[in-house]
């Protein structure tokens, strides 16, 4: 379940970006940010019995006929609040992460030069060293 969301908020939004920019036309930018709001929610549907078979096995052990009536029971309510509770984090949380990497990483690549390479002359290095010897 927690591999499939990750998968979800990490892996597959530039997959599904690439798809929607080819297929619906919509800008970089905009299917950037709709691939990171939409997968991790959507990636719910999935799990979310995979939860409550996890829960069902743990807190009703040898109740193999139950499970099922169990997950349909349930489904509904754990998949609102699971997607509630993914949106933030891993929705916002991944459009809002992916702009502060792309401004701190311009803003640094603009106040950190490439270093220069200094050359030292054989004289200087031999007084330099004089002292160590």
């Amino acid at each position: 379940r927690d591999s499939m969301t990750i998968l979800a908020s990490f892996s597959l939004p530039p997959i599904f970006s690439a798809r929607l920019q080819k297929d619906h036309g919509l800008s970089k930018s905009t299917s950037d940010t709709l691939a990171q709001l939409l997968t991790p929610v959507g990636m719910q549907a999935f799990s979310v019995p995979l939860h409550l078979l996890g829960l069902d096995l743990y807190n009703n052990p040898g109740n193999e006929y139950g499970r099922i009536l169990f997950i349909k029971q349930e489904y509904l309510k754990t998949l609102a609040a699971r997607m509630a509770r993914i949106f933030p984090a891993f929705g916002c949380g991944g459009v809002v992460n992916k702009a502060l990497r792309e401004r701190g990483g311009a803003l640094l690549d603009g106040m950190y030069q490439k270093p220069v390479e200094v050359v030292v002359p054989k004289e200087e290095k031999k007084r330099r060293w004089a002292f160590w010897r």
